[in-house]
């Protein structure tokens, strides 16, 4: 992999991770307010015993737990891959796998974690280890890994399939069994030296494999299939099937005691070895991802948006292990450092401690709420689906809902001051108040676009945008009359999500596609700036007229320093959709997206502080140095496995990166790079080495 920084046609983009120098692991520059213990989707669940387990997920996060579920540790959550298996053979010995080729090991119960060299970019769904040294990852295209020297080297085995296979499963040295999509289905008897490829009674896929001996054994998948074999695959039999949804994983305790979980909050379980299945527990529109008993009455399941719950009577009762609400948050409002209001879903949250805790207000709406305003710190409004306005003016304490003759979506909503404010949505709706809210008038904007952002900058000019329906441009509307007429200036690159301003000339859109276009001319006309690449901002933040924010889809931040003439991408811990941003002094911030996603930062969003890293004396050469467009690394001792070299400009930011596998020496280009000093930094199975870099052209 390599990744350079390129100079786009209308603007330089800084497409770079913010990195401290010398560092091997930084402090989260954004941490969790809410949900706790942390919001991304967790995909994996393995406990050593009843106390000590481990749960992996979303951007690579690993957490532990050594109190039976009451408090988890997050030991690993950063920009990454999903993990999406962890397996523990021995108490300190594990292993997770994920996307990209993403296998990582411990030795020390958790504590670190090293990637290892899969040799392939392979998507692995699935782990199993029948010892601390002899294990098997199974992921796309058919692709069986296997190693028997704890992942030092691995061997990819032959299957002759395509699917991806998302399940392994052994129940001995030497028998094992993996399954996956559209039918995919095969089993070894040499511990995996050869697979031979079973038939299924329908194409379905397959998650799950689950084997009580070497011949009894479970798959499960889509339509909410289980299906039993008694043979050892050679043949199956449908025990259970549903009309809709799937199962995600099953797992035994006992020959007789099983447990499956799946959609829609599914947990069923089995008392007669799977003959049949009764549901347990059916109950809203999460999906459980994974499930693992600890002994036979404490359980675990694991799932979407973080969701955790345990059993410790076999199932009869399940308690949510996370604290904090789920909604997803479309909004947020501060009315001062430490009071702030987020609305989502049809509910709307308050906190007074800088965000420590999240409690829902009375608001009892029918619909969903999508914007919030406050005019002051008792004075405050929210808008929401088919017509529906709210107002508080006891610092939500209660909520009045107030008239307007329109059944439409409000998407956005904003005052100028304490009587003047305007409301945006569906089919170009635009409504206005002078009287704080016990009228309001409808404005025609002679459109069918949807509006989902409205900014004033005093009462009289204002900007609100949108889409077009018919052929998909953005749309920024423009008044000048205090919403009596409005102009419409189309911008090619689709739908526009959030509009600001630093002053009267200056503002800023953003939307899908990753395009970001500005003003400096009040809005008369308007240029892009650039496209970032992700497929959807939802918001853009200006602390002053030249420090911005940007997020949206997958979690990504972006940040400016310069009025967005360049972007940084800041580090992530989640790729939950962010949907708004809000500051409360130039360093501390906060992020609000789905799942009841909050994130909160006392440092601007950069990193502050690192731990040392483990340092050797050089074991390369590097040269020439100075150099121009080339330059070459020669190890002075044989090279097993990945290195990673790393070269960053004195400002921090990463510049390139490569990755050279089983290699004594390589060469790299560095013709990208202008006349200057660098620190080049090369990672070997987690030793981290550093040499000055000097570029003259």
């Amino acid at each position: 992999m390599r990744i350079i920084k390129v100079k786009h046609n209308l603007k330089k983009l800084i497409l770079a991770l913010v990195f401290v120098l010398f560092s091997s692991r930084v402090y989260a520059q954004w941490t969790w307010q809410n949900p706790l213990p942390q919001g991304n989707t967790l995909t994996s669940v393995y406990f050593i015993d009843d106390n000590t387990g481990y749960a992996v997920g979303g951007n690579e996060t690993i957490m532990k737990t050594i109190d039976g579920g009451l408090n988890w540790t997050i030991l690993m959550s950063h920009v990454g891959n999903t993990l999406r298996s962890v397996f523990f053979p021995s108490q300190n010995v594990g292993y997770a796998v994920g996307g990209s080729g993403t296998i990582l090991k411990t030795i020390d119960a958790g504590t670190s974690w090293d990637y290892l060299n899969s040799g392939t970019d392979f998507t692995f769904g699935s782990v199993y280890f029948i010892s601390e040294s002899t294990g098997y990852i199974v992921g796309t295209s058919g692709s069986i890994l296997k190693t028997t020297d704890g992942g030092d080297t691995w061997d990819i085995k032959l299957t002759g399939l395509n699917q991806m296979l998302r399940s392994v499963y052994f129940t001995n040295s030497e028998i094992g069994y993996a399954s996956g999509v559209y039918g995919a289905f095969v089993k070894t008897i040499d511990g995996g030296n050869t697979w031979v490829n079973l038939s299924l009674p329908t194409l379905s896929i397959f998650n799950t494999t689950f084997f009580i001996d070497d011949t009894v054994g479970f798959i499960g998948g889509d339509s909410t299939t289980i299906l039993r074999t008694i043979d050892g695959g050679t043949s199956w039999s449908v025990v259970f099937q549903g009309d809709f949804g799937w199962v995600s994983s099953i797992h035994f305790v006992s020959g007789s005691v099983g447990y499956a979980v799946g959609t829609n909050g599914m947990i069923l379980k089995t008392i007669d070895a799977g003959f049949t299945w009764d549901a347990i527990h059916n109950e809203g529109d999460f999906l459980f991802e994974s499930v693992m008993f600890s002994s036979l009455n404490i359980g675990y399941v694991v799932g979407r948006l973080s969701t955790i719950y345990k059993t410790t009577d076999g199932g009869i009762s399940w308690t949510p292990q996370t604290s904090g609400p789920k909604c997803s948050f479309n909004a947020a409002f501060f009315t001062d450092s430490t009071t702030a209001y987020a609305c989502g879903d049809k509910k709307v949250f308050k906190t007074s401690n800088g965000g420590d805790i999240w409690s829902e207000l009375s608001l009892n709406s029918t619909e969903y709420l999508y914007s919030i305003f406050f005019t002051d710190r008792a004075t405050g409004y929210v808008a929401g689906s088919y017509g529906a306005l709210f107002k508080t003016i006891d610092a939500g304490v209660s909520w009045t809902a107030m008239q307007v003759n329109s059944r439409k979506n409000f998407y956005s909503i904003c005052f100028v001051n304490d009587s003047i404010g305007f409301a945006v949505g569906t089919d170009g709706i635009i409504i206005k108040t002078t009287d704080a809210g016990s009228s309001w008038t409808i404005y025609d904007t002679g459109t069918g676009s949807y509006l989902n952002s409205v900014f004033f900058i005093d009462k009289d000019n204002g900007y609100a945008v949108g889409d077009h329906t018919i052929d998909n441009w953005g749309f920024v509307f423009r008044t000048i009359d205090g919403g009596m007429s409005w102009t419409s200036i189309p911008v090619p690159g689709g739908t526009l999500y959030s509009i600001c301003f630093t002053n009267k000339d200056t503002g800023y859109a953003v939307g899908s596609n990753g395009h970001m276009i500005k003003t400096i001319n009040g809005g008369e006309t308007w240029s892009i700036l650039d496209y970032l690449p992700i497929s959807g901002l939802k918001c853009i933040y200006f602390l002053d007229a030249n420090v911005g924010y940007t997020t949206g889809n997958s979690g990504i931040i972006f940040k400016t320093t310069d009025a967005g003439n360049t972007w940084t991408q800041l580090p992530s811990i989640t790729n939950n959709i962010l949907n708004d941003i809000a500051f409360t002094s130039s360093k501390t911030g906060y992020l609000f997206g789905v799942g009841g996603t909050i994130l909160k930062t006392t440092s601007g969003g950069e990193i502050v502080s690192v731990v040392n890293e483990t340092r050797a004396e050089s074991s390369f050469q590097l040269y020439p140095n100075p150099a121009e467009n080339k330059i070459k690394l020669l190890y002075k001792d044989e090279v097993c496995g990945k290195i990673i070299v790393n070269i960053f400009n004195l400002s921090g930011t990463l510049v390139i990166e490569d990755h050279y596998l089983n290699q004594e020496e390589f060469e790299m280009s560095i013709s990208s790079l202008p006349s200057g000093v660098y620190i080049l930094r090369v990672q070997d199975k987690g030793v981290f080495q550093t040499k000055k870099l000097i570029v003259r052209r």
